[in-house]
């Protein structure tokens, strides 16, 4: 039983060269105390509350710049990064709605504001009309997404609430390129999330062509072009399907950002 009490001691002593333990009577009334049991724990147990509420309460300051009231508390601390629940967070569908909307965060911008890429893995394909204000936007603004049942072509606003520019628009028509992860954020870049690609052999200097490791060649569609001349050799492109008649692909490169439409091109 020494051993054991010598080693609670010893992992409070090192707990607390990592926070300052908040003394209960100075966070809490003596009814509040018994309101939540804490007036009938032991000295340890009353210790190890000290420090751990001194550990959560430099957790919390240290995370309080990115506080916005348009979240709930929950959805606040979800958005933290590397934030994990000690059940695990995402383990619930309730949990997992929680880290979606807490993720509507900027994490890039691309093409000139063409696209929007969301913390949650959701990417936007923004309306034309507003890409130039929207290019002006920046990583770590907050969005909120509504639907504009009655716009067939861009039918999603994302409106930037970080924003409060009266002269710039504040919200942005636009149609969903991908979907939220499943798991309320997006994918860390590991090897599953290159699988598929191909590597960019050729690109021609005006952004015209692109040539892909497996032989491909692709024509880029005109209004591309100027983003794909920021594109690399080696960058790792994915290949897939297009809504349009013409321009039938669409190649995102992965190392950069950029989308755009292409279609097989024809010696």
């Amino acid at each position: 039983m020494r051993c054991i009490h010598f080693t609670f001691i010893y992992c409070l002593f090192c707990l607390s060269l990592f926070a300052e333990p908040l003394p209960l009577g100075d966070v809490m009334t003596p009814e509040e105390q018994q309101a939540t049991g804490l007036s009938h724990v032991t000295d340890a147990e009353r210790a190890a509350f000290e420090v751990w509420i001194g550990k959560w309460t430099k957790k919390v300051l240290d995370h309080s710049g990115s506080y916005s009231p348009s979240l709930s508390l929950r959805q606040w601390m979800y958005s933290w990064p590397g934030f994990e629940t000690p059940a695990q967070r995402g383990s619930t569908p309730q949990d997992i709605a929680e880290l979606t909307k807490a993720n509507q965060v900027i994490s890039r911008i691309t093409n000139a504001g063409e696209y929007v890429y969301l913390k949650n893995g959701s990417v936007w394909h923004i309306s034309p009309s507003v890409s130039y204000y929207v290019s002006l936007w920046t990583p770590g603004d907050r969005i909120q997404v509504s639907q504009a049942a009655s716009d067939v072509f861009y039918p999603y606003r994302l409106f930037n609430i970080s924003r409060s520019d009266p002269t710039r628009p504040a919200y942005a028509a636009a149609t969903l390129v991908q979907q939220a992860s499943p798991t309320g954020q997006a994918a860390q870049k590991g090897p599953a999330f290159y699988a598929g690609a191909k590597r960019i052999t050729y690109r021609s200097t005006l952004g015209e062509y692109v040539y892909l490791e497996d032989g491909t060649r692709w024509r880029i569609a005109p209004v591309g072009q100027q983003y794909v001349q920021t594109w690399n050799l080696n960058d790792r492109v994915r290949v897939g399907p297009s809504n349009d008649a013409i321009y039938t692909n669409t190649l995102t490169d992965l190392d950069n950002g950029g989308i755009v439409q292409a279609k097989p091109a024809i010696d």
